[in-house]
């Protein structure tokens, strides 16, 4: 399953050609974001002071928005949220993806978002849409009740 999302960026003109990030969520994925969900929430529980958790995580494909191939740029507007794509619209090709440093995920109470810094960019950090909880549970069941899960 493909999961476009939108993205900003710390300085308004500028991203790195960081458009858009696209994210091939397998079951095995989602359920370690789950995991991730589920640690912070239990930390929270004992201590207020730890709102979230940082990890790095390089799943993401970080693309230009002229670089999608037609069939996922004329799949739906991801600009409102996490759009899934279609089944059977491949994965961009990971050579299109931009040249990122310190890519995290950063999982709080309130969900997922994925963030990294273009190459060369002198401190400039591009944020991913958020991806909540329910989302997650969301793509887990139909992850599962898919024939082609492959974990």
């Amino acid at each position: 399953m493909l999961i476009l999302l939108s993205t900003s960026s710390s300085d308004e003109n500028y991203n790195g050609d960081c458009d858009v990030a696209v994210i091939d969520m397998d079951l095995a994925y989602a359920k370690v974001l789950l995991r991730r969900l589920d640690l912070v929430k239990t930390l929270h529980a004992k201590t207020s002071d730890i709102d979230s958790i940082e990890f790095v995580d390089y799943a993401p494909l970080w693309l230009a928005a002229s670089s999608l191939p037609s069939d996922l740029d004329e799949v739906g507007d991801y600009a409102d949220g996490p759009l899934v794509v279609p089944e059977g619209i491949p994965a961009p090709n990971s050579e299109l993806g931009q040249r990122t440093d310190c890519d995290r995920c950063s999982v709080s109470t309130y969900g997922v978002q994925f963030t990294c810094c273009p190459k060369h960019s002198e401190n400039i950090t591009v944020y991913a849409d958020s991806i909540s909880r329910e989302q997650i549970e969301g793509w887990i069941a139909t992850l599962k009740g898919s024939k082609s899960c492959k974990r």
